[in-house]
């Protein structure tokens, strides 16, 4: 804070001035523990003038601190269109060649005694 004071009513008008001012100002209102309506009137400031710059510090305190609007507008984060597709559940397998070329692929989770009934259904014999 910059401790800068002036009369009751008087407001400086350059920027850096101003904001202090307001900046030291609204410190003092949150010390008061008043209600706006009560301190404005103590200091002789208008309700509207005290809202207005209170709100237009904190966009300018938000805008210091705001991470998509600090650098270049190249650094800036940016939302792009994401597809999200099923993925095909890749199960392990093996393959068996049988007798006349004829390929058998099967999931490595069949139970032996299952392969086994394939193999004599499709091959007669084991």
């Amino acid at each position: 804070m910059s401790n800068v004071t002036f009369p009751a009513g008087i407001v400086p008008r350059s920027g850096s001035a101003t904001d202090s001012f307001w900046r030291d100002t609204l410190a003092a209102f949150v010390a008061s523990g008043q209600s706006v309506a009560s301190f404005c009137q103590e200091r002789g400031l208008k309700q509207a003038t005290f809202y207005s710059r209170r709100l237009r510090l904190a966009k300018i305190d938000q805008q210091r601190t705001s991470p998509t609007t600090a650098g270049p507008r190249s650094m800036r984060p940016a939302f792009v269109p994401v597809v999200v597709e099923p993925r095909a559940i890749i199960e392990e397998s093996f393959q068996i060649d049988l007798r006349g070329g004829r390929v058998l692929r099967l999931p490595a989770s069949m139970p032996a005694a299952r392969l086994a009934e394939v193999l004599h259904a499709l091959e007669g014999q084991l």
